[in-house]
C-alpha cells in the first residue's frame, strides 16, 4: 500500500511526549508490521481500510476539486 509509508513517517516524526504516541503505538506497529496480506481476521487489514476511509472522507474533496485520484 503506498500509503502506509508516510503514516508510518508521520508518526515516527511525533515528539515522544504527545499523547497520540502511546494511543496509535498498537494499530502503527500492527500496519508497520503487515505483510500486506489480506484476510477476514487480518486486524491490519481492517486498520488500512479504516484509515483509507477516513482519508478520503477527510480530504476526497480537494482531490476531486484539484481532479486527483480520490
Amino acid at each position: 500500500m503506498l500509503l502506509l509509508p508516510p503514516l508510518l513517517k508521520a508518526y515516527d516524526g511525533l515528539a515522544r511526549v504527545d499523547p497520540l504516541v502511546s494511543s496509535l503505538r498498537e494499530p502503527i506497529g500492527r500496519c508497520a508490521n503487515w505483510d500486506r496480506r489480506t484476510s477476514a481476521d487480518s486486524v491490519a487489514t481492517a486498520l488500512a481500510i479504516f484509515w483509507g476511509n477516513a482519508l478520503v472522507d477527510l480530504k476526497g474533496a480537494q482531490a476531486r476539486e484539484a481532479d486527483e485520484p480520490v
